[in-house]
């Protein structure tokens, strides 16, 4: 439980309160944005796409890295993506 400053007389008021006590200004609830949950799983991989491609081009002989190059434009690519679907799709 939180306190939320009224917008009519600016006391403080429960958030779970429906009314202000003091002047009867109804309280909007505090909403909690569903920021495109189903894309946070994507965000997720393409991350650790690329922070595996940084760790192999690290470790890897000069054969194996240009699919590691590879590995890493495509995480860094997954993540501008994702996240300009996630801002595009935001409520």
């Amino acid at each position: 439980m939180a306190l939320v400053k009224c917008n009519e007389c600016g006391k403080a008021v429960s958030n779970v309160a429906p009314t202000c006590p003091n002047c009867g200004n109804p309280i909007q609830p505090i909403l909690i944005e569903q920021t495109a949950k189903m894309w946070k799983g994507p965000v997720l991989i393409a991350w650790l796409v690329l922070i595996a491609g940084i760790f192999l081009f690290l470790t890897t002989n000069e054969q194996g890295k240009e699919i590691v190059k590879f590995a890493m434009y495509l995480g860094f690519f997954g993540i501008v993506v994702f996240k300009v679907i996630i801002w595009w799709n935001h409520k």
